[in-house]
């Protein structure tokens, strides 16, 4: 099976962010998402982004009051 990688605007409407955000988040160096490059071109590997999304999500227990 071959990986599928993304371009800048391509991983961004994946993810729901703006290019410019993900851009921001290259440069930050902080964020975690894995990226190559190429030359000038930035690529995303999909398998990168969807573990991206799991190390990144927050489950909320919701609160209980007691009355």
């Amino acid at each position: 099976m071959q990986e599928k990688f993304l371009n800048s605007k391509e991983a961004s409407s994946y993810l729901g962010i703006s290019t410019v955000t993900l851009a921001k988040w290259r440069a930050n160096k902080q964020n975690g998402l894995p990226f190559i490059k190429i030359g000038r071109f930035i690529r995303y590997r999909v398998s990168d982004i969807e573990q991206f999304f799991k190390d990144n999500t927050i489950i909320r227990k919701p609160r209980i009051t007691i009355n």
